[in-house]
């Protein structure tokens, strides 16, 4: 286990946040939940969020550029119809992939599986974080044979970094260990 937890700590040493910043503070804990769960407890992270927003964001590209090529090898009065068209599916794809992020992924920023001896795991870990506040709430909700168990972090990001914006991650390991660890 300490091979785990040095791995992890080795890959998260780089982690630094700018004070005051809730987007860096969102980003460098998203990394090091992913990192955590991946190192130390094993669970192969599920990617498919991210191929949805890869499928859709290339798609609407895909269509944006066809469309730009179109019209620079065609006359403007030409291709009025194809570029409407392209324009169209472009705002729809975006509009779908704003609407996967704010209903099907909320606030999610690790999915992963694990296979035990006869027992399927699978973890999803969320994240919040109020404007103008230094609480997060991270949720955690295991599912063990169809078991589902919810679990709950909600403290200051404060505890995990230092007074320079360096991410601590052994206070962040040992709040997730207890976390983890508490029966319900």
């Amino acid at each position: 286990m300490e091979e785990k937890k040095n791995a992890f700590y080795n890959s998260v040493k780089d982690l630094k946040i700018k004070k005051y910043s809730n987007v860096d503070v969102q980003y460098a804990i998203e990394n090091a939940v992913g990192k955590l769960f991946t190192k130390v407890y094993g669970y192969t992270e599920d990617f498919k969020h991210s191929n949805v927003y890869l499928f859709l964001g290339y798609t609407a590209s895909i269509i944006a550029g066809a469309a730009s090529l179109y019209s620079y090898l065609t006359p403007f009065e030409n291709c009025k119809g194809i570029l409407a068209v392209s324009v169209s599916l472009y705002f729809i794809l975006c509009g779908l992939l704003t609407l996967y992020v704010k209903f099907v992924k909320k606030d999610e920023i690790f999915n992963g599986n694990k296979q035990d001896e006869k027992v399927k795991k699978s973890i999803v870990v969320s994240f919040k974080n109020k404007k103008y506040s230094d609480n997060v709430e991270i949720n955690i909700e295991l599912n063990e044979n169809n078991k589902v168990t919810k679990k709950s972090l909600m403290k200051s990001y404060g505890s995990w970094f230092d007074e320079e914006g360096n991410f601590v991650a052994s206070a962040f390991l040992k709040d997730i260990d207890a976390v983890l660890n508490k029966k319900d």
